[in-house]
């Protein structure tokens, strides 16, 4: 009997674990990115499966719906034809911006620096917005600010989780300051570490079951 108890204890405290590991690991990552750790965040992040999945993510947001029509009138271009063709050229600069952008700001020290400049926006300029600082659920109290707030905050934007298997877990998160707006992380089991494989932006109040779908 006592040796039953002890198999069910270790059994349940290695699910635990195990649930509880690759929200480590994304704390993991965030602390790193604080610190401005350069080979940590690398350690952490599938760079080139990460940067697919947000140029996509913002093309599909950004794109305006673009259709080729032939002409059927006189040849020449009509009032139409160089509306589609400024479409067209709209298209292809978002296009370039986006993959420019993207495939910069994805770097170690890029996502280092744009985590640095979020948090110096949230807190230098924002306030002077007018805009402050979501009052947390333990505000008021002994526990304001601290690690145990910061905790309960981040587990309350947590909105939903999707396990697509044992190795990968996509996770539906609230931004901070507007609670209409979501994204998307997917983490993976590579080589005995969770690593952040897909970022993706979400429209407004989207469902998790529609816009969630594994690479």
């Amino acid at each position: 009997m006592r040796k039953a108890l002890v198999v069910t204890l270790a059994i349940s405290i290695a699910l635990a674990s195990y649930a509880i590991w690759p929200f480590w690991s994304v704390y993991q990552l965030r602390q790193a990115l604080k610190a401005g750790d350069l080979p940590a965040i690398d350690a952490r992040v599938e760079w080139q499966t990460v940067r697919t999945s947000l140029r996509q993510s913002l093309l599909s947001r950004l794109a305006a719906p673009n259709s080729m029509r032939a002409p059927t009138g006189p040849v020449g271009p009509s009032p139409g034809s160089w509306r589609t063709m400024w479409r067209n050229v709209k298209s292809a600069i978002t296009v370039s911006v986006v993959e420019n952008t993207v495939d910069r700001l994805l770097t170690p020290a890029g996502l280092a620096r744009l985590f640095a400049a979020r948090e110096t926006y949230r807190r230098d300029v924002l306030p002077s917005l007018g805009i402050n600082k979501p009052k947390g659920p333990l505000n008021g109290t002994w526990l304001e600010g601290g690690r145990i707030e910061r905790a309960v905050v981040q587990i309350k934007r947590l909105k939903a989780i999707d396990i697509i298997s044992p190795t990968r877990v996509e996770m539906k998160v609230q931004t901070r300051y507007n609670p209409n707006r979501h994204y998307i992380t997917v983490l993976q089991l590579k080589d005995y570490t969770w690593k952040l494989v897909g970022l993706r932006l979400l429209a407004q109040s989207t469902e998790l079951s529609t816009e969630l779908s594994p690479n």
